[in-house]
């Protein structure tokens, strides 16, 4: 929010991550901010596009500062708020007091689905800005087709992208080329992914239930499929992974987008009637359905754990990490889940395989920050359920490594006696 502003800065050096931080800590700043931005001007027009996104759990972290801050600049005169949010998402924010009263302050309005000639200017309209013809009876056969089907404007947009690559050379929009290059709006998106599988390698092929699995959440009270944006940097420069999102990315096929999100290179599914209307990839969320509910919530639970210090009352009986290890398996999710360092430890059973194997992750990540990298670390091996028959098959297992891992690890044992040493080492 703030770095959509930095352009309209009173002195032109707007310092936005202290500012991002001083109104994320106190919403009652917010004033301040808005006068410095205004600078003499009448008021500042906030727009929230795609506002269901705070209730996913990619938004947990931040969800109350930022509906604090939310509110707080819809209070003030000198700031318009305007968010737009799909009507499924509306019983979150009815959930939520400061939004609930604001709906009842008379702060909605209701858009419903576009009527046939609304559709029409849709079609025509923007292609007319940028000097296309539109042939009517194309107008026409998209008009018939996306009248009140679910999903039926994304689908429209991509109907009109795949005609227009089909005759881009001849400045008119034809139903000729909606018929050889696209044959009807409710199979384009199908017809996108076919044609995204058929420029990978077998191998890139395999990638797509570990990529899309990433970008869908399922709620656990509707079991609707939603998309969620996720860091790029997730999956390794030269994977699988990387370069099924770089074709499935290009215009030619355009069911992922790439973007930034506070520096950070992202990407998210392009349509969410992409996980209806492509049978493969509707399938395999409806067949996995309530493993990807249970994945969430492993997510959410390891994110408290972390959170509030790791303490051992948070972790998972080691009877429900069984059923939970068995239901992911089953699923194809476990070993992506566990890709996730926090996860990986949260999850870490009684096992001197399993727990060697995140130590050597760790020490590849962190061996290089020092000693007091490896406390976390340390913490982790010697908890109280771990059994003495691990802890000293562990031990043999450290030694038999490359120096460098047993020294690191030495190292933080001498830092743990170090902070003993302190009189406040033990609160």
């Amino acid at each position: 929010m703030v770095n959509s502003v930095a352009g309209h800065w009173q002195d032109g050096r707007l310092r936005a991550r202290e500012e991002a931080e001083r109104l994320r800590t106190d919403p009652a700043a917010f004033p301040g901010f808005l006068h410095r931005l205004l600078n003499g001007r009448p008021a500042w027009l906030l727009i929230l596009d795609q506002f269901e996104e705070v209730f996913t759990p990619g938004a947990e972290a931040h969800r109350d500062a930022f509906i604090a801050l939310l509110l707080r600049a819809a209070a003030e005169p000198g700031c318009r708020v305007i968010a737009t949010l799909r009507a499924d998402f509306q019983p979150q924010v009815i959930a939520h007091p400061g939004l609930c009263a604001v709906l009842n302050g008379g702060g909605s309005y209701y858009v419903g689905a576009p009527g046939p000639l609304a559709l029409a200017r849709m079609i025509e309209g923007p292609a007319q800005a940028v000097g296309l013809a539109v042939e009517p009876a194309l107008t026409a056969q998209l008009v018939s087709e996306a009248d009140r089907e679910p999903g039926g404007l994304a689908l429209l947009a991509a109907a009109l992208q795949d005609t227009w690559l089909a005759g881009q050379d001849e400045g008119t929009l034809r139903l000729d080329h909606y018929a050889r290059a696209v044959g009807g709006i409710k199979g384009v998106l199908s017809r996108r992914g076919r044609r995204g599988l058929a420029l990978l390698w077998p191998q890139g092929r395999a990638a797509l239930p570990r990529v899309f699995g990433q970008l869908i959440h399922v709620d656990a009270e509707t079991g609707a499929a939603t998309r969620r944006r996720v860091p790029l940097d997730r999956w390794p420069p030269q994977g699988s992974e990387r370069r099924l999102i770089e074709v499935f990315s290009r215009d030619a096929v355009r069911l992922l987008v790439c973007g930034e999100q506070g520096g950070q290179a992202t990407v998210e599914v392009a349509h969410e009637a992409l996980l209806r209307e492509w049978p493969r990839l509707a399938v395999w969320i409806r067949t996995r359905r309530e493993a990807l509910i249970r994945r969430d919530e492993v997510r959410r639970d390891a994110a408290r754990w972390d959170e509030r210090g790791r303490p051992d009352h948070l972790l998972p009986h080691p009877e429900l990490l069984a059923e939970v290890r068995a239901r992911l398996a089953a699923a194809g999710l476990w070993d992506d889940l566990r890709r996730e360092e926090r996860i990986a430890w949260f999850l870490a059973q009684d096992d001197p395989a399993d727990l060697g194997g995140l130590t050597l992750e760790a020490f590849r990540r962190h061996g290089q920050a020092g000693a007091l990298a490896a406390l976390p670390l340390l913490a982790d091996l010697t908890r109280p359920g771990r059994t003495w028959e691990t802890s000293e098959a562990l031990g043999h297992w450290a030694l038999g490594q490359v120096p460098e891992l047993a020294a690191w690890l030495r190292a933080g044992l001498t830092e743990v006696l170090v902070l003993l040493g302190h009189e406040d080492a033990l609160s």
